[in-house]
This record gives C-alpha cells, structure tokens and sequence, in this order.
C-alpha cells in the first residue's frame, strides 16, 4: 500500500542542513512518498521550472542562505529575505499556486509567520508551518492533511 493508499504523492524537500532532513527524507521513502531532497535556493528553483506540477507538496526550509543571485549581493542577505523571496518565486514566477508548502523553520517570531501568511492570501492557500525541531510523524501527518 502506498502513502495514501491509492497514488505516489510526489514531495520535494530543501533543507540546507542535510543532517536535519535525513531522517524525514528517509522517513518519508520507507512510506514509499517519492522524494527529492535538495539543499539550494537554486537548485530547488531549478527542479520546479522543470518539474513543478510534478509536487504534490513542497517542504521548504524557512531561512536558507542566499542563492548566489544579484540580490543576494546587495540587501538580501538575511535568511528569513531568502526564504520570501523563494516563496513569491514559486507563487509569482513559476506560478505553482495550488501545490502546498509547508515551511520549517527554528524561527518562532509570529511576525515572520505572519508575512508569510499574508503573501499566501494573495492565492488562497494556507500556509503550514512545522517549528524544528519535530519528529518525522510530524512530518508525514502535516503531508496528508494539506495533500
């Protein structure tokens, strides 16, 4: 039997702390979800103008350093400015406004969370945030409430 008992659901994971996301990448494989684990803002912008469609589900790793862009040059060297800016990339650009996200982070300010969120309004969605650490089950049950 696969993850929801019908369908591969299809999950791509960044995280630029491998050690942090191995055991939920790893969790998430043995429950048979197809995962693709990535570790840069660019490489992760890479595989969604390719294959963006193809996710059911995108777990993004909240502040991730700069993906070596002219911005990241200039003002947006903060983390949590990276993390923004890869979530309206996705929403804007590749336009992927029905697949959800679901953020991590260690950052508990509720007034980071909340410009997140009023961005999602913008398309409708709800936004989900898992605070790390957590344990992969948390994971996996974040995945089948928003799929």
């Amino acid at each position: 039997m696969l993850n929801d008992g019908s369908a591969v659901v299809r999950v791509l994971v960044l995280d630029d702390e491998p050690e942090h996301a191995q055991p939920n990448v790893d969790a998430l494989r043995r429950r048979k979800y197809d995962v693709v684990q990535t570790m840069t803002v660019d490489e992760t912008l890479e595989i969604l103008r390719r294959e963006g469609q193809s996710f059911r589900v995108l777990v993004l790793d909240m502040l991730m350093p700069g993906s070596g862009g002219p911005a990241d040059r200039e003002e947006f060297t903060n983390p949590v400015e990276t993390g923004m800016r890869l979530h309206r990339t996705i929403r804007g650009t590749l336009k992927l406004v029905e697949v959800p996200i679901i953020f991590t982070s260690v950052v508990r300010d509720p007034n980071i969370r909340e410009r997140i969120r009023e961005e999602e309004r913008k398309y409708r969605n709800k936004v989900s945030f898992l605070t790390k650490p957590f344990l992969p089950v948390d994971l996996i049950d974040r995945i089948k409430k928003v799929t």
